[in-house]
């Protein structure tokens, strides 16, 4: 591979390339490279009449179709900057990021929706563009050579606009190509979200090196499994919470005739995970019923260009749970103490990185970007620490997380951790409440195996010897699903203030 320094070149050579290949097939649509370009090229035309400038942000309406790469590829034929939006998005998430970004223009394609947070507040729409503002935004140092403006939730309610350069994700997409290779023959399922850098370097990578991509509009273990028999779908991106969706539908009575099918055909070959950590029971159940399937777990924040670390399939079954190692030479990391000082051993600690794809900074938050690097370093707010007798490291929780009972510091992930081993438990998720006593008491909610009924406790009765007296959980919950955020990942939050509220009502 020659030099990846610009997504736009990247995907045009490839469409030079892989012509008459098909490229994109979604639930309505099929496209070859050679219609992904030359649709690409007909709407950059359109919009040179609106006179886009180098570097201006651009808001695209995705709805995980073909269409939205299409609409990714034109704004940077133009060097514009692509601005994500999903089509579900609250109203109140979208006037805030058309604020963050001072965006003029914002498009989607033919099929999709104007979000109610367009519709309500922007009257110069057409069927594919909403003109928001005549005033050209600022110029803003930031935004030179950028190619995504992601905007990730932050702890504040506000969410932050993280600014990627062209040149730290398309480096980054050859290092992950490195470890993870991709090529013609690969034909990647896509149900992540269009707006999550997962999501977008998984379909960019496929599409780079001519791979067939297909996208799903909406998550379900059925759907996944209809669409890998179907195109005979070799590599699989998901998060975790979809992973125990699926491996709860093969290990069910419906699911059985399906394991045969896949079983029979080798079908998937990878299942590529990210965004929240895969605990190893469930890791090792898959790998158990898809025993020609191998995982590879990703882990990065969309700040350092995704995929930091990777577990790869060869050694997964030896250190499943972990993250395994930088991805490539030129990342390094440190696991540090509250006073910034390394650990040197096997303690626990917040994972700092430093990297050449680090992103240029939070659009508009110069405070925000300065604090969170420690000199070179960027600071993730994960807490981790190395595998014993290994090059691995593993993710424990997160900084913010961490429970505070009775004068001990608890992470949630290594409760959870614990429960998941269960033979009744799908997964589970704790948190925390406040309390005048004890500072906070811990609240667990797991969803039972193919809905079994778990007795309370039998549950205390079976955690006694694997975990600590002060980590046990105070309070037990049996729900059917966890909650989710806007990228699929598990939310701890939604479930907190849940918690608060039934706690006030009571009050």
């Amino acid at each position: 591979m020659s030099e990846w320094k610009n997504l736009q070149e990247i995907l045009n050579n490839s469409c030079d390339l892989n012509k008459n290949r098909q490229a994109l097939i979604d639930l309505e649509n099929s496209f070859t490279y050679q219609q992904i370009k030359d649709h690409a090229e007909n709407l950059s035309n359109t919009l040179k009449k609106h006179n886009i400038e180098a570097d201006e942000p651009i808001g695209i309406i995705v709805s995980n179709q073909g269409w939205d790469i299409i609409n990714y590829l034109a704004i940077w034929n133009l060097k514009g900057v692509v601005v994500p939006i999903h089509e579900n998005q609250s109203s109140r998430s979208i006037k805030s990021i058309i604020q963050q970004t001072d965006m003029r223009i914002v498009i989607k394609s033919k099929l999709g929706l104007w979000p109610e947070g367009i519709l309500n507040e922007y009257k110069k729409y057409s069927n594919t563009l909403c003109i928001l503002e005549e005033v050209y935004p600022p110029e803003r140092e930031l935004l030179k050579g950028a190619a995504l403006v992601v905007f990730t939730s932050g702890s504040t309610g506000i969410a932050k606009g993280v600014v990627l350069s062209h040149l730290a994700f398309a480096s980054k997409l050859k290092t992950i190509n490195h470890a993870i290779p991709f090529d013609k023959t690969t034909t990647t399922l896509l149900v992540l979200q269009l707006t999550f850098s997962f999501g977008i370097w998984v379909s960019l990578l496929t599409l780079a090196r001519g791979g067939l991509l297909i996208m799903g509009k909406k998550f379900s273990p059925d759907t996944i499994n209809n669409l890998i028999l179907k195109y005979s779908i070799n590599t699989v991106a998901a998060v975790p919470t979809m992973l125990r969706a699926y491996l709860n539908f093969l290990d069910s009575y419906d699911g059985e005739k399906q394991l045969k099918k896949l079983r029979e055909q080798n079908l998937p070959q990878l299942l590529i995970t990210g965004g929240e950590c895969l605990s190893s029971t469930v890791g090792k159940s898959l790998r158990s019923l898809l025993t020609h399937c191998g995982i590879a777990d990703v882990y990065g924040l969309t700040e350092t260009a995704t995929s930091d670390f990777i577990l790869l399939p060869n050694e997964y079954d030896n250190f499943s749970g972990s993250i395994g190692k930088p991805s490539c030479p030129t990342i390094n990391y440190q696991i540090i103490n509250d006073s910034g000082s390394e650990i040197s051993d096997y303690g626990v600690g917040e994972l700092i990185i430093n990297s050449p794809f680090i992103m240029n900074g939070y659009l508009n938050q110069p405070e925000l970007t300065k604090n969170s690097f420690l000199e070179d370093y960027f600071c993730t707010g994960d807490l981790a620490r190395r595998v014993k007798g290994s090059d691995k490291i593993e993710i424990v929780g997160r900084k913010k997380e961490l429970i505070y009972k009775g004068g001990n510091k608890i992470s949630p992930l290594e409760i959870e951790n614990i429960f998941n081993e269960h033979p009744g438990i799908v997964c589970s998720l704790v948190t925390s409440v406040p309390d005048e006593i004890m500072g906070e008491k811990i609240h667990i909610f797991i969803i039972a195996k193919n809905k079994a009924e778990l007795i309370v406790e039998d549950l205390k009765i079976w955690a006694k010897e694997k975990i600590d007296k002060y980590k046990y959980p105070d309070q037990y919950h049996f729900i059917s699903s966890l909650p989710l955020g806007s990228t699929e990942k598990v939310s701890r939050s939604i479930l907190k203030e849940f918690l608060i509220e039934s706690n006030n009502d009571k009050g």
